[in-house]
């Protein structure tokens, strides 16, 4: 925006803005630079009515809000930031997302993929159209690949996740791309073969922990109706007998059940030594339709258990122990920084996503 104001000279850069609380307005620019100003002072930048002596001049200047002249060279540093933060858009997409098969040996109470009995086998992708699929993958023009098996249960196509790895590994260094791999797996099928093939190529694991065992087992049982806790917890403590905990993730998705235990749910994380937590809400899609007026919430419901998590999570902090909610990360990085979101095991953005 131009002034038009001759006594006052500077020009204002693009921005958002939101009223915060009663008295103060949070501005944020292109590339997330932020501000808060009062009413007042954000009718004196509106109407170009502060003065070059104004204290609050050279900060909304030093937060990219203003700019003297059209050519002052902080508006080449902004743009300059605007592309790095927009710099995946060079590079098409970088995680992509195989669904090897939707057959699977649980039926959670929220799932939205519509899983399959163990014997459908006709679900599962076959080796030759796994090879076709990886081929597109590498026509990305992106520098790094992230390939992420998921399902159904994808250890039951255990033998095409194999071929994949070894087939994309190949493409990866003809091509000179950087390559890597996360199983998203409920953990219940994992075997020590498995687990050591999986250390020797180096792959992420992301695997699902909805809290304390009462809270698990009511959102995620067997076909049969069997609880799932203890299998997952030992193949937890397995899994980390072979792969670096570090490349261990896990996520949990919250059911109407689920939001009366806050602390119990971040307590089993702590638990079971994680660093980090990632809180998925409900997809109304699949199995999870037909249930959802037994596990489903409204929106102000979720923020509410949402907001609670966040709040014990920083408490636990405080404490001394680290725990990062992923999601949050992710959202703080993009709006406040000008680097773009790195990718955690199993969260994505969705123009940087494909699926197959």
């Amino acid at each position: 925006m131009i002034n038009q104001n001759n006594s006052t000279h500077y020009i204002i850069l693009p921005f958002n803005f939101l009223r915060h609380n009663k008295n103060h307005i949070l501005l944020v620019n292109l590339v997330g630079e932020y501000l808060s100003l009062s009413e007042s002072d954000f009718e004196k930048l509106i109407t170009y009515s502060i003065g070059e002596t104004s204290a609050l001049y050279p900060y909304l200047k030093g937060k990219h809000i203003i700019a003297e002249t059209i050519s002052d060279p902080a508006i080449e540093l902004l743009s300059v930031k605007y592309r790095t933060k927009k710099e995946f858009l060079s590079f098409f997409t970088s995680l992509h997302m195989i669904e090897l098969t939707i057959r699977c040996n649980q039926k959670c109470i929220y799932c939205h993929a519509s899983s399959k009995d163990l014997d459908k086998t006709k679900y599962d992708m076959s080796i030759d159209t796994s090879e076709k699929v990886v081929e597109v993958i590498f026509m990305s023009p992106s520098n790094s690949i992230k390939i992420e098996f998921q399902g159904g249960e994808p250890l039951l196509n255990y033998e095409t996740i194999k071929y994949i790895i070894e087939y994309a590994n190949k493409l990866a260094l003809l091509k000179k791309k950087e390559i890597e791999f996360v199983v998203c797996t409920n953990l219940t099928l994992v075997t020590n073969e498995m687990l050591e093939y999986f250390a020797d190529k180096n792959i992420c694991i992301s695997t699902s922990l909805d809290g304390p065992e009462h809270v698990h087992n009511f959102n995620r049982r067997y076909r049969n109706g069997a609880a799932t806790y203890e299998d997952v917890i030992r193949n937890l403590e397995k899994a980390k007998k072979f792969i670096d905990p570090s490349r261990i993730s896990a996520l949990m998705t919250p059911t109407e059940y689920s939001l009366n235990y806050v602390e119990e749910i971040v307590d089993e994380y702590i638990r079971n030594g994680f660093n980090s937590i990632f809180i998925r809400p409900l997809n109304p899609f699949g199995y999870a339709l037909q249930k959802i007026s037994a596990i489903g919430y409204d929106p102000n419901k979720f923020v509410t258990f949402y907001k609670r998590i966040l709040e014990y999570i920083i408490k636990i902090n405080l404490e001394g122990y680290f725990l990062e909610e992923s999601f949050t990360s992710l959202l703080l990085t993009r709006i406040l920084t000008h680097f773009p979101p790195v990718l955690s095991i199993s969260n994505f953005l969705p123009e940087q996503v494909f699926l197959v």
